[in-house]
């Protein structure tokens, strides 16, 4: 079935929106008002029928709202963000697919969304009930659209933040104080709403860090700290063990060495020789190896380079 071949609105109806169309396209600039949804959406009106999408001019949008608040719309084509947040119920919602596009994909409508599209059925002091028609024109997985229908709604979270330039127009008004404007808004009704709970948590976990003290833990304690004092001095002792002034006489080629970077062990490898890291002649003086630090050099070696490999490759790493 087409719009034309709808019944018109009655006379009146018919001339009240009329007046309602022209008062608003007149607020557009006479370039707009040629634009082609203009032009194409009074016959529609005529007949009952209007479209409310993002893709409207806002004047149009606020038009087919209008309209359809003071009954003069019998069917709407819309999205779920028709007049979000306000009173404009519907005697019957029909959902003609049952999924949407979100500007990436197509995908079934959240609960939030549906609840939002299917929560207009029913007008109150009209109707006693709301019918709302599901036109399953593709196939859907059932618990897709169980999720769907009985889902909770998404959580509504404050997406209020505090920076400096709503700080400085704060500061700038007389006549409003931030630090009340801010203990009344939504932000800090959900942080000082989980306060409770936030704090029988924390009371619990004091109540079970008492309850796994021991008698010893001050001897605990000591034996941690000189466990951590043994293991500084062996990181110590070990960079002062590989710097060049001490280690180079050691690289002899032919040499097994065993390469470790931080956590990851490389296993055993075969030394193929040094060099500075700037090809630099390498000087065996005291004062020279004295200054440089074990970064300076790079070491080459033969490791394997996957496990049960039958083959070697020559790698380079610092000393």
């Amino acid at each position: 079935m087409a719009a034309r071949d709808l019944a018109p609105l009655d006379e009146e109806s018919q001339k009240a929106v009329q007046t309602v169309f022209d008062a608003a396209v007149a607020t557009l600039s006479r370039d707009d008002q040629e634009i082609r949804q203009i032009g194409r959406m009074l016959p529609l009106l005529r007949r009952g029928v209007a479209v409310h999408h993002s893709g409207l001019l806002p004047v149009l949008k606020e038009l087919v709202e209008i309209l359809f608040q003071e009954g003069l719309v019998r069917y709407l084509f819309a999205t779920e963000t028709f007049a979000m947040g306000l009173n404009m119920p519907a005697r019957a919602v029909v959902f003609t697919s049952v999924r949407k596009w979100d500007g990436e994909t197509f995908r079934p409508p959240t609960a939030a969304e549906y609840i939002q599209m299917s929560g207009r059925a029913g007008r109150r002091g009209l109707d006693d009930k709301g019918f709302v028609v599901v036109m399953l024109t593709e196939e859907i997985e059932q618990e897709e659209f169980r999720q769907m229908l009985c889902g909770s709604a998404l959580p509504l979270e404050s997406a209020f933040r505090l920076r400096y330039n709503t700080l400085l127009k704060l500061y700038s008004s007389e006549t409003l104080e931030p630090e009340r404007l801010v203990l009344q808004s939504f932000y800090a009704h959900q942080r000082t709403r989980h306060e409770p709970s936030v704090q029988a948590e924390l009371d619990e976990l004091k109540s079970l860090a008492d309850s796994l003290r021991t008698p010893h833990a001050a001897r605990v304690a000591e034996l941690f700290s000189r466990h951590a004092e043994c293991a500084a001095l062996r990181k110590k002792l070990n960079d002062w063990g590989m710097r060049p002034r001490y280690i180079l006489r050691y690289l002899q080629p032919g040499r097994l060495l065993r390469i470790i970077d931080g956590t990851t062990d490389y296993g055993w490898a075969v030394l193929l020789g040094f060099r500075h890291e700037l090809n630099r002649p390498i000087r065996a003086d005291a004062e020279t190896l004295e200054a440089q630090t074990a970064h300076d050099y790079i070491v080459d070696v033969l490791l394997p380079c996957a496990k049960d490999s039958h083959g070697s490759t020559t790698a380079s790493t610092t000393a």
